[in-house]
């Protein structure tokens, strides 16, 4: 059974328009149920969970895409016909479990939420609130719920009012709208009043957007609408309400009578998963609230695609497979997995993204539709994606990455493997640098050449000069350059093509290039062609010759942002140079005296701090240093993904004491702001005018976006050493 969870009063945090607040997060292999920790009283005197973003309530994966079903469930208390005021007590938070309180006249009233996982995990929710009065109370006193429908996809603006409801004579209430069928039951009974009322709901903190305002840093907000469609009405005695949702009522229906759920069934599903969670986390003496982390990670993310269970890049808008983000994410908890038993889940996603490799290009996806997912197989490398999923290079370069991390653990099964590093290695040798949005290209020096937003910084930005625009600008590139190109008297369509063309190296792509080819020195040898090995076995020669030598920037003590292949270079520090120090950092191309001055670089201006202790880096060293939206998405903004990066750096140069910061940091961020167990996205610093100051947190970083992302859950850190082979002590 797991704990009992973290308890605290639902008080509203305004720090900086709300980015604090606190929220809970339910979430299954097909569905994930949001909501804020906070019980608000709307102006009809409805109580409810407050929901800040477009994106919360319940959604649902349904034929492979996510579907809001229902933006929340507002309850009232009423006797003798009049509504009871409801105080705030005490909410208790865990992955599995949420657990609301209310105070009324008569005592505490106890709700219960759990989203319940399905056998089926492929489309499909179950959600339940178990209903618990106090004892005793008086005749006539009930507990009307009034659910907000919002069935849509999670891209669509609108919710139209083309509901079909019905009620059964079994006392089943079903709603059906586009693909999605919802199926309602109420225990021991309850009272259904019909009703269709549309509903005005207003989003403080809208799609994470933010805007300067005289009053302060806000976030955009946004409008949408939704549907009462009826309410039930519950004597006062023990209840549960249960909402199923799938592609038809009668498989909704089926999930309700096969699936009656209940919290001792679900503890039995889970109570392995956390003890293990909670055995390794103290076999390596990790912090308090590690376990937490390691159960999140390896239990509270994934969907399933072509029967593989791979993890999504986050919650809401980012509920589909991003291959960068899980194979970044595969590279952190590499330890982790593995003693947890669920290294064959990195085996078959790796697999899966070599099957939807691009056979022409060599590129595996970035990521998968969030409309419609492919289907591929093994006797056909060709996919159904569109020419637009392929636009990057890391995704490939990552997949031999964790491929070369995971070197001899697997068996390379019908060597997909060996025939996916083939393909792509020619493809780079006959790549073009003047292909639009083209694959990387391998130059003679060994290094790629590749589309500057073809990594991980891959922002847009606009620029101008004497009156003309240019758009649609990767952030990669420099200000200066874009607008100097203008100045020159390149048109806008000009310059939009010659920066989306693979002139660029990059040196975290090139750190990974690196890694990319000692797989297949490894694994060429006697499967491959003999001239192919060769040929590869010396580019990884050049590439170890010309790293430092392209790269290092002798007077900034740290590496080129990027490098121009007409031998421009940029000297913007970035958190892309410990990224690469830190893939390399065994590879004797940099000294220690080379590593030790890109941390002292990156510690003078990239450092952030949380409390005065390190919480990680920036991006860049840059002036935008408010983050508002997607300008500013790569510019001085704090990712916790880079931060992993930092740690290994930081454990090569046995600073010991600033690893620890960072451990202690990103956990009180995890268990104290944001969704509760997960992890923020970015943050932005704390600077701009306050909208709502509060000393003991207004210089803390700012969780800004998604605050559920994959690659920000990292936990081998928290327990292994620097070798990553001993457990930490003490």
């Amino acid at each position: 059974m797991i704990p009992k969870g973290i308890t605290f009063l639902p008080e509203s945090t305004d720090d900086w328009g709300g980015a604090r607040r606190r929220r809970f997060a339910l979430r299954t292999l097909s569905a994930e149920f949001v909501q804020g920790c906070e019980t608000i009283v709307t102006a009809d005197s409805w109580a409810q969970l407050r929901v800040d973003y477009s994106y919360e309530g319940l959604l649902a994966l349904l034929g492979g895409e996510s579907w809001k079903i229902m933006d929340s469930l507002p309850w009232q208390l009423r006797w003798q016909g009049k509504v009871v005021p409801c105080e705030k007590a005490p909410l208790t938070v865990t992955p599995e479990q949420v657990t609301i309180r209310c105070a009324s006249p008569w005592g505490i009233w106890e709700m219960f939420y759990q989203l319940l996982p399905l056998p089926a995990a492929t489309a499909g929710a179950l959600l339940q609130l178990q209903i618990v009065p106090p004892e005793p109370v008086p005749a006539g006193l009930t507990l009307t719920l009034r659910p907000r429908w919002d069935i849509r996809h999670m891209y669509d603006l609108t919710s139209t009012a083309d509901y079909q409801l019905e009620q059964l004579p079994n006392g089943l209430v079903t709603i059906g709208k586009g693909p999605a069928a919802v199926a309602i039951a109420a225990y021991p009974g309850a009272d259904f009043c019909p009703g269709r009322e549309p509903l005005l709901l207003d989003y403080e903190l809208g799609s994470g957007f933010r805007q300067l305002t005289p009053a302060g840093v806000r976030f955009i907000p946004e409008r949408r609408t939704a549907w009462s469609l009826g309410e039930w009405i519950f004597p006062a005695v023990p209840s549960r309400l249960a909402f199923a949702i799938h592609t038809s009522v009668a498989d909704a229906v089926a999930i309700l009578e096969n699936n009656p759920g209940s919290l001792a069934r679900m503890n039995a599903e889970t109570a392995d998963k956390w003890l293990a969670a909670e055995r390794l986390a103290k076999t390596h003496a990790a912090l308090p609230g590690a376990a937490w982390r390691i159960y999140v990670m390896a239990h509270k993310f994934g969907m399933v695609v072509q029967e593989t269970v791979v993890p999504e890049a986050g919650g809401w808008w980012f509920r589909t497979p991003w291959f960068r983000d899980l194979f970044e994410g595969y590279l952190s908890n590499r330890q982790t997995l593995r003693e947890l038993g669920l290294e064959h889940r990195v085996a078959a996603a790796c697999r899966l993204a070599a099957i939807l490799q691009d056979p022409v290009s060599g590129r595996v996806p970035n990521r998968l539709p969030e409309r419609q997912l492919p289907r591929a197989t093994d006797s056909s490398v060709q996919s159904t994606l569109s020419e637009d999923f392929y636009h990057s290079c890391d995704a490939t370069t990552l997949l031999f990455t964790v491929l070369t991390a995971h070197a001899g653990s697997w068996q390379l099964v019908d060597d997909l493997f060996i025939r996916a590093f083939c393909r792509a290695f020619e493809a780079f040798g006959r790549a073009s640098p003047a292909t639009l949005n083209g694959t990387a290209v391998l130059a003679p020096d060994g290094l790629l050449r590749c589309v500057p937003w073809h990594s991980w910084i891959d922002g847009k930005r606009s620029v101008s000069h004497a009156g003309v625009v240019a758009t649609d600008l990767p952030l990669r590139v420099p200000r200066d350059w874009q607008i100097a190109e203008l100045q020159a008297g390149s048109s806008p369509a000009e310059l939009w093509r010659a920066q989306n063309e693979p002139h660029y190296l990059l040196p975290e792509i090139n750190a990974q290039w690196l890694h990319m080819l000692e797989w297949g020195v490894r694994y060429l040898d006697g499967r491959g062609p003999v001239p192919l090995a060769s040929s590869v076995a010396a580019t990884l020669t050049k590439v170890r010759k010309a790293f430092r030598q392209t790269f290092w920037n002798e007077e900034t003590g740290c590496l080129y942002n990027l490098v121009r292949d007409d031998g421009r270079r940029d000297a913007t520090l970035s958190s892309t140079a410990v990224v690469a120090a830190a893939l390399l950092r065994d590879e004797r191309i940099f000294s220690e005296r080379d590593l030790q001055r890109i941390w002292q670089a990156c510690r003078d201006r990239l450092a952030v701090h949380r409390d005065g202790k390190l919480f990680g880096i920036l991006v860049k060293d840059s002036t935008e240093r408010i983050y508002l939206g997607d300008a500013q998405y790569h510019e001085a903004v704090c990712w916790p993904r880079d931060t992993a990066y930092l740690i290994s750096l930081l454990g090569k140069l046995g600073e010991r004491d600033r690893i620890a910061e960072l451990l202690e940091t990103n956990l009180a961020h995890q268990q104290e702001e944001g969704v509760i167990f997960y992890n923020q996205e970015l943050f932005s610093l704390p600077e701009g005018q306050n909208s709502a100051w509060q000393v003991e947190l207004a210089n803390r970083p700012v969780p800004v976006k998604n605050p559920l992302q994959w690659w920000s859950q990292w936990c081998d850190a928290y327990l292994y050493d620097d070798k990553r082979t001993k457990p930490r002590k003490g």
